[in-house]
């Protein structure tokens, strides 16, 4: 199985998306710069990847690197990927080592 690539959020035609990078497919579009920040950090952190914020003009304006999932119960899945209503997501606790 391959690895995912890198998640970013940008903006095209006056609407703010969020995909995996050098993909042509969003993974979510619309609702604001600030919902697609918020949905690309949530996937950037499922799949253990870096979140790249990319401004209107193409120059990237940010790259979060965000830490590892505490996440068990969501497995990755490459085929699609479901993005709940970030409002609607809490992280649980994880485990002390």
């Amino acid at each position: 199985m391959a690895p995912i690539d890198d998640v970013e959020t940008y903006c095209e035609n006056r609407t703010w998306k969020t995909r995996r990078r050098h993909s042509t497919q969003p993974l979510a579009a619309g609702g604001g710069k600030e919902r697609q920040v918020t949905q690309g950090a949530t996937v950037a952190i499922w799949y253990g990847v870096d979140h790249t914020i990319t401004t209107p003009d193409g120059t990237t304006a940010e790259t979060q690197l965000l830490p590892l999932p505490c996440l068990p119960h969501l497995p990755p899945r490459l085929g699609s990927i479901f993005i709940p209503s970030v409002t609607n997501y809490s992280t649980p606790r994880c485990a002390k080592a």
